[in-house]
């Protein structure tokens, strides 16, 4: 228990358009693009106000200000990208400490996401692009692409972030292996049952919403009509 934390670790691209865009009406999660999620990449259109969208965007003094003083043109789009089992949770003075480092793997999935959306963001219309990548703060036309993808990005120049902690209490046959079976009772407890994120034993590399609420409509029927 505790072990094999995966959190879909994501990163933003923004981008500076001549029209306004007023990317907080509407849905903040109203666009998708999954067709590279064979790489275990998956692009959401998200949305912030002002004062959590500055600390997103690159620059500091008046370039920032001037940026966000047209925050209104500007538009964002999230990576989220599958990860590998590596992280931890651990109790330390009774209280839970999360271990969790971005691999190089995950690192360069970020840049390759970056690339693909300041592709999609210059096709349509972009003045400017900023990746959110140490040593390219911002890109101004399409012959910048070539250069954010032959660089070498690790872990530490992604401005990442994470949303859906999942497998530290994986499902499984194998008590060595997991921690609950496949109907979510514990190997160790009879008749206790784990039914959120943390029994899904892979990163799922979407939101797992609907998963934890399939995973808890069929432990609360198992329950409610065959548990004896």
């Amino acid at each position: 228990m505790g072990s094999n934390l995966t959190v879909h670790p994501g990163a933003r691209v923004g981008a500076f358009f001549d029209e306004d865009i007023e990317m907080w009406k509407g849905v903040p999660q109203n666009y998708l693009v999954d067709e590279f999620k064979g790489h275990g990449i998956v692009f959401e259109g998200v949305t912030v106000p002002p004062a959590v969208g500055a600390m997103g965007l690159p620059f500091f003094g008046r370039k920032h200000k001037e940026l966000m003083e047209n925050y209104g043109r500007v538009s964002t789009f999230g990576i989220m990208v599958s990860d590998k089992p590596s992280g931890r949770v651990l109790c330390v003075g009774g209280r839970p400490v999360y271990i969790y480092n971005l691999g190089k793997e995950e690192a360069l999935r970020m840049r390759d996401g970056a690339v693909r959306l300041a592709e999609i963001y210059f096709a349509a219309g972009a003045k400017r692009v900023f990746p959110g990548i140490a040593g390219m703060d911002e890109m101004s036309s399409p012959d910048d692409l070539k250069k954010l993808s032959e660089m070498n990005v690790k872990p530490s120049m992604v401005e990442s972030m994470a949303f859906h902690p999942l497998g530290t209490c994986r499902m499984g046959e194998d008590p060595r292996a997991s921690v609950v079976n496949s109907r979510c009772e514990t190997h160790d407890v009879k008749n206790l049952y784990i039914v959120d994120g943390s029994v899904i034993p892979s990163s799922l590399g979407v939101n797992p919403q609907l998963t934890i609420m399939a995973i808890a409509t069929h432990v609360a029927n198992y329950i409610a009509n065959d548990l004896r």
